[in-house]
């Protein structure tokens, strides 16, 4: 894609700015787990592979788009030293002093029954969501479990008319989404290596049990690899959030045979599922249809001489790069929509696109509104690369999405308010760990992680746990006690003690 390169290098230097600004500010180096740091990954990735001799793209930067994206990350990097500024004072107090080697979180921090309540109501969701996926679509279960049947699974999903559960459909894919936070703060319990409550024994096995569930639904119900996508990010990232928001690495300065072996193991084992879905299962959902023209007519790209001479007599290696483009191919839609005339330009839609639960259940109350005007604006969304005869349901940023709700100042402004929360929450978390405070942290994550590749806002599995954690955070944090973290020092104090 033509100008990539200057984008790239720019956003490079903002980022970089941005990180020796927080340095400055509160004087850590939390690189890692900085929220700066997520939200710019999938941007400077899909800016790095457009920047490659990989794909060609319909679409090039002008002056005005390339400006605008630049003007996203630093609306975004704007948001976080903000926030770490504000905050400064706290972040200079660091860790409550405490022995090397030893963590504590208050179990009086730890709510047992509710940690088993999400869980047990997330699996009762999931199954339910399940058995009204095998009740549609004429496929039995032998059939969905067939790797040959992915696309009549996908299609199925997509044609089925209505649901076969009736009013019991809409409770369960809320029973199925909060599920996730119990998830969230299970698996951050474990990774603070946190032993100390109820129960713990049935908490990590049902955790695991419902990211099972999840992927499977995702697999056999819908054809789809986001829900497994989902639920082993939100497992991950709480686990390392346990570890690392007390204080630990992920390697110690000595690292342990074990360790070492079980990073490498954990890798090893997530590229080859990545591989799987990116080849075998792909090949499959689409019928085996050429992944070249699939490019082309979905992401609007071809592969560069070089590319296509490496893949031109290996399928697998041309499904690899179908799925490859996935995370190059929103930066230049994105491009496309910045380029649009005023006049073709999607919304402003105020809120009704990404916050849909929102409006939704105002209309509920208020006995008025359009029950459909979500799907209406969707299509108007996508309409204007179906005009010129694309594939209309393609991966976009967040930013396409936040302009059509908002317009572009308005969406540059949510960004910076965006990365003022995410850095407040990172901040109080590092400060004084809480399981509710570090649910909340986990799906700001997830819509990070992803911003330069989908919007996540409108998503019923990412939302209703989100809108659950920031209540349970807000609530929970008043009244809770000050815990004690791992630092440096050989001496607790008497509070820790107590």
């Amino acid at each position: 894609m033509a100008g990539s390169i200057w984008v790239l290098l720019v956003a490079l230097l903002v980022f970089m700015t941005t990180l020796l600004m927080q340095r400055l500010i509160d004087g850590h180096w939390s690189f890692a787990r900085l929220p700066v740091t997520w939200f710019y990954a999938s941007w400077l990735l899909g800016l790095t592979l457009l920047a490659l001799p990989i794909f060609r793209y319909f679409e090039v930067f002008s002056g005005e788009s390339g400006g605008y994206l630049l003007g996203v990350l630093a609306s975004f990097s704007f948001g976080t030293v903000a926030a770490a500024f504000a905050g400064r004072r706290a972040s200079r107090l660091g860790f409550t002093r405490g022995a090397r080697g030893q963590t504590v979180i208050d179990t009086h921090d730890v709510p047992a029954r509710l940690l088993m309540g999400l869980l047990a109501v997330g699996a009762i969701g999931t199954a339910v969501i399940m058995t009204n996926v095998m009740l549609g679509g004429g496929l039995s279960l032998a059939d969905r479990l067939d790797s040959d049947n992915f696309s009549e699974i996908r299609e199925a999903a997509f044609t089925s008319t209505g649901n076969r559960i009736g009013l019991l459909f809409g409770p369960a894919n809320l029973m199925s989404a909060i599920g996730g936070l119990g998830v969230a703060y299970s698996l951050f319990l474990y990774g603070a290596r946190n032993r100390n409550y109820r129960y713990a024994r049935w908490i990590l096995p049902l955790s695991l049990l419902l990211v099972a569930l999840n992927v499977f639904v995702g697999f056999v119900g819908f054809g789809s690899r986001m829900f497994a996508i989902f639920g082993i990010l939100i497992a991950f990232f709480a686990f390392m959030e346990g570890r690392w928001s007390i204080g630990e690495r992920l390697i110690a300065k000595r690292p342990s045979l074990k360790s070492v072996a079980v990073i490498m193991l954990s890798t090893a084992l997530t590229a080859a599922a990545m591989w799987v879905a990116a080849t075998s299962f792909l090949e499959q959902r689409v019928q085996r249809q050429d992944p070249q023209h699939l490019m082309y007519r979905t992401h609007r790209a071809t592969l560069a001489p070089l590319a296509y001479d490496m893949t031109r007599d290996d399928k697998t290696l041309q499904y690899f790069m179908l799925s490859v483009s996935y995370l190059s191919t929103p930066i230049p839609t994105l491009a496309f929509y910045l380029d649009l005339p005023a006049a073709r330009q999607p919304g402003p839609f105020y809120g009704e696109y990404n916050f849909p639960a929102v409006w939704r259940w105002g209309r509920r109350l208020l006995f008025s509104g359009d029950p459909f005007a979500w799907e209406r604006a969707r299509y108007d969304i996508f309409k204007p690369l179906g005009d010129i005869g694309f594939g209309m349901n393609v991966w976009s940023t967040l930013v396409r999405d936040l302009i059509a709700d908002f317009g572009k100042w308005g969406a540059l402004l949510f960004l910076a308010g965006i990365g003022f929360l995410a850095q407040r929450v990172f901040d109080r978390q590092r400060e004084a760990p809480t399981m509710q405070r570090a649910g909340l942290l986990v799906y700001l994550r997830l819509l990070l992680v992803f911003a330069g590749l989908i919007s996540m806002l409108f998503m019923a599995q990412v939302y209703w746990p989100l809108y659950l954690a920031g209540l349970l955070a807000a609530t929970a944090g008043r009244k809770s006690r000050r815990v004690a973290t791992l630092t440096t020092s050989r001496v607790r104090p008497a509070a820790a003690r107590s």
